[in-house]
Parts: C-alpha cells; sequence; structure tokens
C-alpha cells in the first residue's frame, strides 16, 4: 500500500546534512550491482533514513530503458526495491541494537522474497524515489513495504522479506567455470578466462541459510 505521511522529496546529497550518510556508504565491502558503492558499473542507490522510513532518490540513465525506450525496465526497478529494502533492513538491525552502521560485528541481511506490483509505467526521464518502511520484524525477519514513484505518482508497490544472515554469507567460495566442463562446445567457442570464473550462486545457499536460521 502506499506509505502515507512521507516528507518533502530530497535528494541523498540534501538530506545527508541532517539524518547522516547514506546507509551505502557505512556498509564494509559491499560490491552489489544494485548498492555497492565499490561497483563501478552498478546501479549504486543511496538510502537515507527520512522519519521512520528510508528514502531514496535515483536518476536512470538512457540505457535503463525497456523496450520502449521513454519506460523504466522493470528488472531496473526490482533491484531498485530490493537494495533499498534490504539496506533499509540492514539500517533498521544496526539502529535497534543503538549502534552505527558498519560497526562490529557487523549486519547483513539476504532477500528471502521479493513481491512487486507494477501499476503503471515508470518514466524514463525523471526522478524516481523509492521509499521503505519496515512493517514487522519476526526472529532474524524483517518484512517492509516498498513504493516507487515518479512526480509523486505512485508506480510500483512492493513488499520485500529480508531474512538476517550468518557471518559465514560473506564468505568467497571456490572458483568454479561458469560453463559446465562436459559441454566441449562452449569450452572450444568460449575457454575459461579470468573474466569467466565467477562462485557458485550465493542466492541458492543463502536460502538454505535463510531456512535454518528461521528454524533456530
Amino acid at each position: 500500500m502506499p506509505l502515507k505521511g512521507a516528507p518533502p522529496l530530497q535528494t541523498p546529497e540534501v538530506s545527508a546534512s541532517g539524518t547522516g550518510h547514506a546507509f551505502q556508504d557505512q556498509i564494509p565491502e559491499n560490491f552489489c550491482y544494485g548498492c555497492g558503492p565499490g561497483n563501478p558499473v552498478g546501479l549504486r542507490l543511496r538510502s537515507i533514513w527520512a522519519g521512520n522510513e528510508a528514502l531514496c532518490v535515483f536518476q536512470p540513465a538512457p540505457y535503463h530503458a525497456a523496450g520502449p525506450r521513454h519506460i523504466l525496465n522493470g528488472g531496473i526497478i526490482a533491484t531498485l526495491i530490493d537494495c533499498h529494502a534490504v539496506c533499509t533492513a540492514i539500517a533498521y538491525a544496526y539502529r535497534a541494537e543503538n549502534r552505527a552502521i558498519g560497526s562490529v560485528p557487523a549486519i547483513w541481511y539476504a532477500t528471502a522474497s521479493l513481491a512487486v506490483r507494477y501499476l503503471r509505467p515508470t518514466p524514463l526521464d525523471r526522478l524516481v524515489t523509492v521509499r521503505a518502511r519496515v512493517v514487522e520484524t519476526r526472529l532474524r525477519r524483517t518484512t517492509l513495504a516498498c513504493a516507487l514513484s515518479a512526480d509523486d505518482v505512485e508506480c510500483v508497490q512492493a513488499e520485500v522479506v529480508a531474512v538476517r544472515v550468518p557471518a559465514t554469507w560473506r564468505e568467497e567460495l571456490h572458483l568454479t567455470p561458469m560453463t559446465a566442463q562436459h559441454n566441449d562446445v562452449t569450452h572450444v567457442l568460449w575457454p575459461p578466462t579470468a573474466q569467466t570464473m565467477v562462485a557458485p550462486s550465493r542466492r541458492a545457499s543463502t536460502h538454505a541459510e535463510c531456512e535454518q536460521e528461521e528454524k533456530r
């Protein structure tokens, strides 16, 4: 549902003077495509507190278009909401423990579910605003209500469930080729290189870890 009672829109740069630095600037070693400050090709979104909700203002680029060049891509929208919500869950947990974001022991959350409702097309040539607020906390699970708008018109609603994960979630696994070893044709055309070596998906293992944490 729409977030009611929201304060006037401000960019993170303007708001930071009164609400502190962006969450992402305080979270260490975050290379996420959506919210990692150190990712040179990522969206690099920035989230701040605006009262009891979190605010993110983002300017889409032309290459963030959907099929029609004047519409923002739905996947980019989902990424903005996902990353903004998870960073809000992290910031909320630090606030609940009366600690600075990034202080030790570190707090990390991962996405357990993301439900997005696209109400209308989001224009590409406008600033988009994402708001998130915590609606429920239970054990290690935090549920957030989110909304994305452009020109004060709500375009997207979403619910994100974020789960607190253990420190092992951050550990880098043994690198394996992106392509299966038995696929000889693929290896001939695209032999494994430093650029095509990636870690196994952390999302799958994260869900297993999340389920274990929920049962505790």
